[in-house]
């Protein structure tokens, strides 16, 4: 199974959709999407807010922002089925996560992304982000390494950015760190 997503339509939108095949218990990679110590092991910010509670207002807070939050971007957690799914907005996106569990002590994660419905350039970007990101997790549910991708592009990034360009997605949004 590849580690790459594939851009595709759901629902009227561009997204990105990611399975991985998990070395770790359903339950173990729940808490992980869904609590504020798995999170900060994977995720690309901080996100303030009870993600398993239909309803509840998000922030999601980057580490040179304002520690307080009162620069954070907003979502709304739209529904919640503990240890299967999860659906969230994030600004114009929509980030759903499904966990299906394959015996052994094993796991399938799909994290789906819905992009802008007016927008699609940031596919390639923002599919590198989240491949970067869920590569981590990955490491995080094997070692219990906690370290998030790094908020400037790396090398890695870079290279994750360009194979998705060449795979044909969606380009042309700013990537963080190029001159304008």
């Amino acid at each position: 199974m590849s580690a790459y997503g594939r851009f595709e339509e759901i629902e009227g939108r561009g997204a990105l959709v990611f399975r991985r095949e998990l070395d770790a218990p359903q339950e173990r990679v729940w808490e992980a999407v869904t609590t504020p110590a798995g999170l900060a092991a994977w995720f690309p910010c901080r996100l303030d807010g009870d993600v398993t509670a239909e309803g509840t207002t998000l922030a999601f807070v980057f580490p040179e922002e304002d520690p307080s939050g009162e620069d954070a971007t907003h979502g709304v957690v739209l529904a919640a089925e503990p240890g299967r799914r999860l659906a969230f907005t994030w600004e114009a996106d929509e980030l759903r996560v499904g966990l299906e569990p394959l015996g052994a002590g094993r796991c399938a994660l799909e994290f789906v992304t819905l992009l802008p419905p007016d927008d699609v350039s940031a596919a390639a970007r923002t599919a590198a982000g989240w491949h970067a990101c869920l590569d981590a997790l990955a490491e995080h549910l094997t070692t219990g390494a906690a370290a998030p991708p790094p908020a400037d592009p790396t090398e890695e990034f870079r290279g994750l950015y360009e194979a998705y360009v060449a795979a044909g997605f969606p380009s042309g949004a700013p990537v963080p760190g190029d001159e304008a």
